[in-house]
């Protein structure tokens, strides 16, 4: 029998968990099955947790908006289909386009130097980041007994390597962790993501937050940069006799990590087992570190995003005289600093207070914090800031159209 009203119990879900994780434990505070959940209380019988985390029906988002009171545009993201057209194209597979989806951008190698016959697809249902067989992957330090756990949904993906907040590698476990989970690895290991892992995995972590992500260059949106990843890890299964002159840079990035799988010539980077796909992350990862060093050569056309400025020398002209400050007339006391300072800083709450409530305020707020930021990093961090203070902005009008059905959580 479904119920009515909102649930006795709902804590509200972790930044990037999946909608199956957060169910999963509310189910477990009200003594229920995930499934029981879902047949006497959401009237959604049947549904795996593979659905639940690709496109969940939206009459359930509704009714789980009501019982939960957590807004839609916050439930949407928990899920594969709210992240449509920026992670992938469509969440049905048959609106997703291989060709378009890889090869459309270049970074390591010229488009004359890919050979994107050998790489296809073997199924016609095939989506961009997403395993035939999925399975759940976690960080041990996320899921301690000690403290909430959760699973972020970019987990579920050969996505990322490791934990951004911890700096460890993600491990394999069996079902939906909790605080008596098995992990696959009967002595669970925990190992130490690289600085190199670390660093692409903090710029993932970025393009699901804000939405951008900063490279050497410039920021670019988030859809741009998960298909850059995308076709760099298409181009470093490349054979090393056809990639012509950046055959030596491919050489140099898989001595770094290590002898290349025979497999990855010929098959997509989904249909491979997890062990390969982290081997290609690693590499994916030592490339992006060895352009950002300016150490090899970006031959595509948008690898120069990845690569550092050229050093140029110019004249700086003849030194300029500054004068000396004027000095005030009427010197101020201490005791009238700190009552300026208080002024100021009662000031500054307020119009955070009212940024949080009015649109118009936050934007004319934006608009006097943004005359100190001279670069489009300093612009991110101001925006990263107004979040964090839970202050809401408008997408910038200059990214690629926003998904009519998905917000970036961040």
């Amino acid at each position: 029998m479904t119920r009515t009203g909102k649930w006795p119990l709902h804590p509200p879900p972790q930044p990037g968990e999946a909608l199956s994780s957060w169910l999963y434990r509310i189910a477990q505070l009200h003594s229920l099955s995930l499934d029981e959940l879902l047949e006497h209380d959401l009237s959604h019988r049947g549904l795996t947790a593979r659905e639940l985390d690709d496109d969940p029906p939206p009459a359930l988002l509704d009714t789980i908006a009501d019982r939960s009171g957590v807004p839609l545009d916050r439930l949407r993201p928990m899920s594969l289909a709210g992240w449509a057209p920026w992670l992938l194209d469509n969440p049905d597979p048959d609106r997703c386009s291989f060709p378009t989806y890889v090869h459309q951008l270049s970074v390591l190698l010229p488009t004359d130097r890919r050979d994107p016959a050998v790489r296809a697809p073997t199924s016609a249902r095939w989506r961009p980041w997403v395993n035939v067989n999925r399975s759940y992957r976690a960080c041990p330090d996320c899921v301690a007994p000690s403290g909430p756990w959760s699973i972020p949904l970019v987990g579920q993906l050969p996505l990322t390597l490791g934990c951004p907040a911890h700096h460890r590698r993600l491990e394999s476990c069996n079902t939906i962790p909790h605080p008596l989970a098995r992990w696959e690895t009967a002595s669970l290991v925990t190992r130490a993501t690289t600085a190199p892992e670390a660093a692409l995995d903090a710029l993932i972590a970025q393009a699901l937050g804000a939405g951008t992500v900063t490279l050497s260059r410039r920021a670019v949106h988030a859809a741009v940069w998960f298909r850059m990843l995308r076709t760099l890890l298409d181009e470093l299964c490349t054979p090393f006799r056809a990639a012509g002159p950046g055959g030596d840079d491919l050489r140099r990035i898989w001595t770094s990590v290590g002898r290349r799988p025979h497999r990855v010539l010929t098959t997509t980077f989904e249909e491979l087992d997890w062990a390969t796909q982290a081997h290609l992350l690693a590499a994916a990862a030592v490339a992006i570190d060895l352009l950002a060093a300016g150490t090899i050569t970006a031959r595509g056309t948008h690898g120069h995003l990845l690569c550092p400025w050229p050093s140029t020398t110019v004249f700086g002209g003849r030194p300029t005289r500054h004068p000396s400050p004027s000095r005030s007339v009427h010197p101020v006391t201490g005791d009238e600093t700190a009552a300026l300072w208080a002024r100021v800083r009662s000031s500054m709450e307020a119009a955070i207070a009212a940024a949080r409530q009015d649109p118009a305020a936050a934007q004319a707020l934006f608009t006097l914090a943004r005359n100190g930021c001279r670069t489009e990093a300093a612009v991110l961090r101001l925006r990263t800031a107004f979040a964090q203070h839970g202050i809401s902005l408008p997408v910038p009008d200059t990214t690629p159209t926003q998904p009519e059905n998905a917000h970036s959580p961040g």
